[in-house]
């Protein structure tokens, strides 16, 4: 059964990420450079300036800052390390090149999404705009294509959970452990029509437990704090900013996961063969860790608590 299921997703694979795909999208991001004028290139002086440039009497969620925040937290991230050191261990300093030109046409598609998305974006009954590629499937392409959209969004659910940085980490932490403990795959047990290691089980297992509480923790609970924040900066100046902190908050979150990524990493390859790499990154998080804990003791939350409180009662 295990292995029909390996077959199928070893197919579906090769077809999504084939040739055809590849070309695909160059011939998309080449026809809209030349429908759009190369816009990426003769409007990118415009794109700095409005970025920087005061908005107090703009209208609208988020600054254009804010937005660009946003965008670069949700692609700056594990894809953008592996993803590229992977490229070049594949096809060599060549996939350089051709990455810098997929990126510069894929500019011009980058911008026709976010056209659409403010084109065809709603806003909800509370007053909050709403957008996005489900958005504009379903009222750019028409009632008929709804169930495209939420295909679109489930996916794309399921890529966040289970694909974006959750696989690429564990398989990377599971092989690290493999490769340091059981090099040879002497002690090996079968699980689910599948050999593991040992010692990759019992790793796996007790980063299971000890990584719910760190993620309780710096994952849930920042989340929660942020929320809280911008929900009582609304109340206070009466300006809806959620967008804004939300920005920020995705922004250093994968900015300092980049980091650590390329930190620990390097601080990893310290005297392979006795693991002293190894127990410094462990030594490193730790201590960053504890850092973010001593950080979270500062959070007033009475005070933030309260002034949602008397809102609410109004």
């Amino acid at each position: 059964m295990l292995a029909a299921v390996n077959n199928f997703l070893k197919y579906v694979d090769d077809l999504v990420w084939g040739v055809p795909l590849i070309v695909a999208i160059l011939l998309t991001g080449i026809y809209l450079t030349i429908r759009l004028k190369g816009i990426q290139i003769t409007k990118l002086p415009k794109a700095l300036k409005y970025m920087f440039e005061n908005e107090e009497s703009g209208h609208g969620e988020v600054t254009s800052f804010g937005a660009l925040c946003t965008a670069l937290s949700a692609t700056i991230g594990t894809g953008n390390i592996v993803g590229v050191a992977t490229a070049i261990v594949a096809g060599g300093p060549g996939a350089l090149f051709w990455m810098e030109i997929a990126a510069l046409f894929g500019m011009a598609t980058k911008y026709s999404e976010g056209l659409l998305a403010i084109k065809y974006r709603t806003t909800d009954k509370h007053g909050h705009i709403l957008g996005g590629p489900f958005y504009y499937i379903e009222n750019g392409m028409g009632k008929k294509w709804t169930w495209l959209a939420k295909i679109f969004a489930f996916f794309g659910m399921g890529v966040g959970l289970f694909g974006i940085g959750t696989f690429t980490q564990v398989n990377g932490i599971t092989s690290a452990v493999g490769n340091f403990f059981d090099p040879n795959a002497q002690n090996v047990i079968h699980l689910l029509g599948r050999d593991y290691t040992l010692a990759v089980v019992i790793s796996g297992l007790i980063l299971t437990v000890c990584a719910a509480l760190p993620m309780a923790i710096f994952g849930i609970l920042p989340q929660a704090v942020v929320a809280d924040i911008a929900q009582s900066d609304s109340i206070t100046t009466g300006s809806n900013r959620e967008g804004m902190f939300y920005a920020a908050r995705t922004f250093a979150f994968k900015l300092g996961q980049s980091i650590s990524m390329l930190i620990f990493t390097a601080v990893s390859t310290i005297g392979t063969g006795n693991g002293t790499g190894y127990r410094i990154a462990a030594f490193g998080a730790a201590a960053f860790c504890c850092a973010g804990g001593i950080i979270l003791v500062f959070y007033n939350e009475k005070k933030i608590n309260k002034i949602i409180r008397i809102q609410n009662q109004k």
